[in-house]
């Protein structure tokens, strides 16, 4: 698999008509939060830089074959990526990346956020997980 580009993100956004800079959406998470699923779109589009970022750190932790739900959610995750990166990083963005990689997930409803299936000792993740507050 190359470097992770803007057709790769718009293919997983094809994919996913819900998937949003703030997550993955519904139509009742958008209403209840007043968020345009359409702006908000295209906003994620753009943010090609950010979904390069986070399929790099991604492709830093050790994986697993199912969802890990020791671990934080996707919105904590994408915070660290965040740090590790040192630029802005949505949640959807994130979310993309791990589409995009075939990372097993697990979204719920009333929430934008996802559970992944990376391992908990993976060492990006622990060392990442250290410099939060």
């Amino acid at each position: 698999m190359g470097k992770p580009n803007k057709e790769d993100l718009l293919r997983v956004m094809d994919r996913e008509p819900w998937l949003c800079s703030c997550g993955r959406a519904n139509r009742c998470l958008c209403k209840s939060k007043g968020i345009d699923l359409l702006t908000d779109r295209e906003v994620l589009r753009d943010q090609v830089k950010e979904f390069e970022f986070s399929c790099r750190w991604l492709s830093l932790c050790l994986l697993q074959e199912s969802v890990n739900l020791r671990i934080p959610p996707s919105y904590t995750l994408k915070n660290l990526v965040k740090k590790w990166a040192s630029t802005y990083i949505s949640n959807g963005c994130f979310i993309a990346a791990v589409i995009h990689l075939g990372i097993p997930y697990t979204s719920y409803d009333g929430s934008f956020n996802i559970h992944i299936g990376i391992k908990s000792r993976s060492p990006r993740l622990q060392a990442d997980l250290k410099l939060l507050p």
